[in-house]
């Protein structure tokens, strides 16, 4: 694989003679090139380790240990050495030199990184990884020889990466990426997703800035009349909720198209205002609304997609034989992910659902949480129905590291 410059300093990087712990942090664009992804990034931080002493470890941290898998089989590709990997203790050993992986998961995971006793640290996709964690496993490389490497896509500029380590000086060097600095991303690709982002996302993903998210949300939405929808195959329906009781209890009813597409033909929305109702009562309406589908020969919904922090609603729909999934609430994630299918679109709104357009036209991003730097949707925004299909959407499209950085 041809390496540019830049990635050539990055793996000689760790050979600089003399003693003293050394951290760099390698800062780009997505599909900049720093690490033409995770598995090169691994590649080059081994190439710039230098002998392991005694029974010690190097350690590597990232969002998950699904990319990591993916990157040890894309690593040992054709490998002709020796090496192995124990799932159970998340370790990789390759000739003799033993890799253990950590992963930020959930709150329990962050304190893991204490009591290990680690040579060196490749931290990716760090943007991603609790400060806490990432605090831990950096104060556990503290060898004379440790080699510390941190990969991240900028993320808006209050990120505690940013604000606690970068602006505070606390990496030896910092190497900054762009698209030009990938050297097989052909220009017409490189064309493609300058088109493609726009606003914050433009200012992170193609010119590799820290950049805070402004304006709306979601600034494109597909609203359609039902007549005028080509004839589809929907091989299933679904229902999204938000629970609420001092706020609106919002419901949407979702079919999907054989071709992986989602209508969102119906919605429920009661506010407080309206009289009270129990929990049972809102899901003893919502299934029943669900019954009314918007064609007869569409099948009866097989997912209930509710709110993972409103359990007590959760428990009436299932004690009422309702198939409830797991599903991510990353708000950030979310938000980015459910904004990408909007654009592409994923959904098509029917113009019935009133509640859910009005809402996803007035979410803003907070502005004086942009002032400092951070992305926070706006408080005093609506956003039960939106919320909703959020839920749903990081259901039907798995929340990963690509709609993170976005």
């Amino acid at each position: 694989m041809a390496l540019s410059p830049k990635q050539k300093t990055l793996a000689s990087w760790g050979r600089i003679p003399g003693d003293g712990r050394k951290v760099i942090a390698a800062i780009g664009a997505s599909r900049s090139g720093k690490t033409h992804g995770a598995s090169l990034g691994f590649f080059l931080w081994t190439q710039s380790l230098g002998p392991l002493p005694g029974d010690m470890v190097h350690l590597v941290i990232g969002q998950s240990f699904a990319v990591m898998k993916a990157t040890i089989r894309e690593h040992l590709t054709g490998w002709a050495g020796s090496y192995e990997w124990n799932g159970t203790d998340r370790l990789l050993t390759i000739n003799g030199v033993r890799y253990k992986f950590l992963s930020f998961a959930n709150v329990q995971s962050e304190t893991r990184p204490m009591g290990l006793t680690v040579h060196s640290l490749l931290s990716d996709e760090s943007t991603l990884v609790g400060e806490r964690f990432f605090t831990l496993a950096l104060g556990r490389a503290t060898s004379p020889q440790s080699r510390v490497w941190v990969l991240a896509n900028p993320a808006q500029p209050g990120h505690f990466l940013k604000r606690e380590f970068i602006d505070k000086g606390l990496f030896d060097e910092i190497q900054k990426w762009t698209f030009e600095d990938n050297p097989v991303l052909a220009e017409s690709v490189k064309e493609d997703l300058r088109r493609l982002y726009t606003g914050a996302d433009y200012t992170r993903l193609v010119e590799g800035e820290w950049a805070a998210h402004s304006g709306q949300l979601y600034p494109k939405m597909t609203v359609v009349n039902p007549a005028d929808l080509p004839a589809s195959v929907v091989v299933e329906t679904d229902v999204a909720i938000d629970p609420g009781y001092a706020a609106p209890y919002a419901a949407l009813f979702i079919a999907r198209t054989r071709k992986g597409n989602n209508l969102v033909y119906d919605e429920y929305y009661h506010r407080p205002e309206d009289g009270a109702r129990t929990p049972a009562e809102h899901a003893s309406a919502v299934i029943a609304q669900a019954g009314q589908r918007a064609l007869p020969d569409w099948p009866a919904p097989s997912n209930f997609i509710v709110d993972p922090a409103a359990a007590g609603d959760g428990y009436e729909y299932e004690s009422r034989g309702c198939f409830l999934p797991s599903v991510d609430k990353d708000v950030l994630a979310g938000i980015a992910n459910l904004r990408n299918k909007l654009e592409e679109p994923r959904y098509y709104i029917y113009e019935g659902c009133t509640r859910l357009v009005e809402e996803l036209e007035g979410l803003v991003w907070d502005p004086r949480a942009s002032e400092r730097g951070e992305d926070k949707p706006d408080p005093r925004c609506p956003d039960h129905a939106a919320d909703a299909l959020r839920y749903h959407a990081s259901f039907r499209f798995p929340l990963d590291a690509t709609t993170r950085y976005v």
